[in-house]
Order: structure tokens, then C-alpha cells, then sequence
């Protein structure tokens, strides 16, 4: 609301300014100043009507609901997980080349956000209505937000992380916060619900910090924001993949051995990503439950050759680096050439690629989709779940019924399963098995 207003006043004052030099100084001064006052009285009960009568984040909660339950009640009965999937015919084709790096997820962005664009909520029931109609990767917007204290029914204190809409200039649209602990507690509650069809999917959560304590500047504080976020995600702890046998993935260890994991080893797991640094961690001491990177699978770096100018946070990956996890503008894949489409499809052949529209809160095309996916092998596209209910009816309609699929084969990670060498056929040899020069004819 405060940036709504400061934005407001500094147009309506530049308004102002240009009727005063283009109109107004013709005027004769007493009629200039009865104008100028029926103007600014005007302006005041437009204000006091439009926060008298704004509707409360209750309110707006009880819209948002009606407005779109019907319809994805009936979207989410249609809904089928992945076991279901792996059954068709021709994904059985591919089974050697069942590994992450080859599934693309439905992804939801924003997640926890019920929307509209402006004056919108967060609710947790939003977490459920997403796993009812099939999304298994959630990605979060975690904001740091240092303006005035706010309601604290509705807003966490100043400095600590939360959840925020903002749109493209950085203002909040959000009237509430969303609190990182109790959408944790909504998935660790009911991702794995048997009441689901996709109940044993894996689950990826991706913390895609927009604003963050400078790392540099502000390092004892900036490990402390990380570490409030450690805290509230720790109902995923108990489903968090930690380790398949004698490999260890918690800790940023073996990144790009998860991706090209077996993905039946993966069902009923919790994957979880981010794009903060979590080097401050790094050196020990901390306990465990505050310190993010014991529970994060894979870092978010920005894909090599694209640029995403809002993001702050992420970083491109150190020199040496072997990447897992990538994310870049949409423009990115969408305006590369005609002869550099093999470069671009290598890329996400060994990167497992998240994108997100440009534009906040809105949504490629189905046909967009459709190409980033079938054209490029990207794996997870975000999708804004309350935008309107056709939008996301078109959307499933061109997506399928599943919860994940397979990437087209010609672009798919080829894993290579070796050979053992076959043992010599005693019968066979006249040595008994045991290797013998070949004989000399003479």
C-alpha cells in the first residue's frame, strides 16, 4: 500500500505541475485557487473512499476462492500422478533414460499466492488446491521486506523473510505476507497425502529469493535471514531427500549425480533448490536446523548467455562449476537462431532449466509452453495458477492429464548403462575358460 500511495502522489503532483504551466497560469488568481481547491478536495474523498472501501485480505480471500474453486474442482478429479504415467507405452520406450533430468514437472510460480495482481493474498489453502490439480514443484518468492511495521496479523516484522508479490517496479501488491513456515507446514502435511493421485510424486521446492541482506556488506545478517528460512522449512525435513544408499544429497553434495539419478528412487522424496548463496554455511558450528544448505539439493544459477536484469540474487555460475539447476528468461530460448538451436537444447540436456515469465504474475501461452518444452527441453516452465480459470483450463487441456512428462526423446539425456564384459564359455574353449594365445598355424 505504502509504495501505491508514494507512486500515486508522484503523479498526481507531476498532473498538477503540467495543468499549473499549461492552463492554469492564464487563469486570474481568485479562479485558479477555487480550481486548484475543488481539484485537491476531489482528490482527498477519491483516497478516503478507496481505502475505506478497499475490500480486507479476508474479503479478498472469500472472492478469490468462489472465483475459481468450482472450476478446478473439476480440473483436479481429471488429475493423474506419475505411476500412472510411467504405464503408458510409449514412456516405457524410454525407460533407460527414466533420470530427473529428463522429466519436466508441473511447476507452479508464486506459490501460496490466491491472487489478483493487485491488492492480492496469500493462504495456504492455496498450497492445496495447487497439489489437487497436480503440481509437484512449488517455487517460492522470498522477499525481505524493511519498510514500517504492519499489521503483524498479516505481516511478519520488518527484516524477517516472508513471501511478497511485487509487480515489475518493485512496488507490493500483496496485502498480506505469506509466512514461509506455514506453507512448509501445508506441504509437509499433504504432498504425500494418499488422498492424492499423485500422492508418491516427488516433490521439488525451489526458494527463489528476490531480495536478500547484502552478502557482503551485511554478512552476520544475511546469514541470519538464511537461517530464519532453515527454521521455517523444517516440516520438509522428515520427506527431504538426504541421501539414496551411500550417496549423500543434502548439503549441495552430488548435484549433478541427483539429476541423473534413477527417478523411481526419487518417489515420495522432497527436492529442494535455491538460488541464495549459501556459502556462510560452509564453515560449521551452526545447528543443523538453521542452516539452509543442509537442506538444499541443488543451487539455482543463471544459465550460461542469458541475462535476467531484475534478478539481484542469483548468480552465474563460478568458473569450473558443473551447473544442475538453471534459470533464464523465456526471450532467452524464444530468440535463439535458427543455427544455434543445438547449443540451446545442450544446454538443457544437462541442466535442469526453470523459467519464469518476465512480467510478474502472468503467464506464457499454451503454444510458448509448448515450444520451450517440445523445441528446447526446457524442464520447468512457471505457471500463475489465479489469473483467470480459462487460462488455466487451456493450459491443462495442452499439458495432459499428468503431472510430469517426459521430454521428447531426441532431446533427451542419454544415460549410458555399461556393459559387462561376457564371461568365456567353458565349452567353448578348449582351455577351460582360462585365456590362451590363439595357436600358430604353421
Amino acid at each position: 500500500m505504502d509504495g501505491i500511495v508514494s507512486n500515486t502522489l508522484a503523479v498526481i503532483g507531476n498532473f498538477f505541475t503540467f495543468i499549473y504551466t499549461s492552463f492554469l497560469s492564464y487563469i486570474p488568481d481568485g479562479t485558479r485557487m477555487i480550481l486548484l481547491s475543488t481539484v485537491i478536495i476531489t482528490f482527498i474523498i477519491g483516497v478516503y473512499l478507496f481505502v475505506k472501501f478497499r475490500p480486507t485480505t479476508q474479503e479478498t480471500l472469500s472472492t478469490q476462492t468462489v472465483t475459481f474453486r468450482s472450476v478446478y474442482d473439476g480440473l483436479a478429479a481429471k488429475r493423474k500422478g506419475v505411476r500412472d504415467y510411467l504405464n503408458e507405452p510409449l514412456v516405457k520406450v524410454s525407460i533407460n533414460n527414466w533420470v530427473l533430468l529428463n522429466f519436466a514437472p508441473l511447476t507452479i510460480s508464486n506459490a501460496g499466492y490466491l491472487g489478483p495482481d493487485v491488492d492480492g493474498v496469500y493462504d495456504t489453502s492455496a498450497i492445496r488446491q495447487a497439489l489437487d490439480l497436480g503440481f509437484r514443484c512449488f517455487v517460492f518468492h522470498i522477499d525481505y521486506y524493511q519498510g514500517e511495521p504492519k499489521d503483524p496479523k498479516q505481516f511478519v516484522p520488518p527484516g524477517d523473510p516472508c513471501l511478497l508479490h511485487r509487480d515489475d517496479q518493485g512496488v507490493m501488491r500483496s496485502t498480506n505476507c505469506g509466512r514461509i513456515s506455514e506453507m512448509a507446514q501445508a506441504l509437509a502435511d499433504q504432498a504425500f497425502s494418499t488422498s492424492l493421485n499423485t500422492g508418491k510424486d516427488p516433490l521439488i521446492v525451489i526458494l527463489m529469493f528476490k531480495n536478500t541482506p547484502d552478502r557482503i556488506k551485511e554478512p552476520g545478517t544475511y546469514t541470519r535471514f538464511l537461517s530464519k528460512v532453515a527454521e521455517e522449512i523444517q516440516p520438509l525435513r522428515p520427506s527431504f531427500l538426504s541421501r539414496i544408499n551411500q550417496t549423500r544429497f543434502s548439503n549441495l553434495e552430488n548435484p549433478n549425480a541427483l539429476f541423473t539419478q534413477k527417478f523411481e528412487d526419487l518417489l515420495g522424496k522432497t527436492l529442494i533448490f535455491t538460488n541464495a548463496n549459501t556459502d556462510v554455511f560452509t564453515s560449521g558450528g551452526i545447528d543443523i536446523n538453521k542452516n539452509l544448505r543442509s537442506m538444499i539439493n541443488a543451487q539455482v544459477y543463471l544459465t550460461p548467455g542469458s541475462e535476467i536484469v531484475k534478478d539481484t540474487v542469483t548468480q552465474a555460475a563460478p568458473q569450473g562449476t558443473q551447473m544442475a539447476v538453471g534459470t533464464a528468461d523465456g526471450n532467452f530460448f524464444f530468440q535463439t537462431p535458427p543455427d544455434r538451436l543445438t547449443e540451446a537444447t545442450r544446454k538443457t540436456n544437462n541442466i535442469f532449466t526453470y523459467i519464469n515469465h518476465p512480467t510478474a504474475n502472468e503467464n506464457f501461452s499454451t503454444t510458448q509452453i509448448d515450444e520451450l518444452g517440445k523445441k528446447y527441453g526446457v524442464q520447468a516452465v512457471g505457471w500463475n495458477l489465479y489469473k483467470t480459470p480459462t487460462e488455466t483450463q487451456t493450459y491443462f487441456t495442452s499439458w495432459g492429464p499428468y503431472s510430469w512428462k517426459l521430454k521428447p526423446p531426441a532431446l533427451q539425456y542419454i544415460v549410458i548403462i555399461p556393459q559387462p564384459p561376457k564371461p568365456i564359455s567353458k565349452r567353448a574353449d578348449a582351455n577351460q575358460g582360462n585365456p590362451s594365445p590363439p595357436a600358430l598355424h604353421l
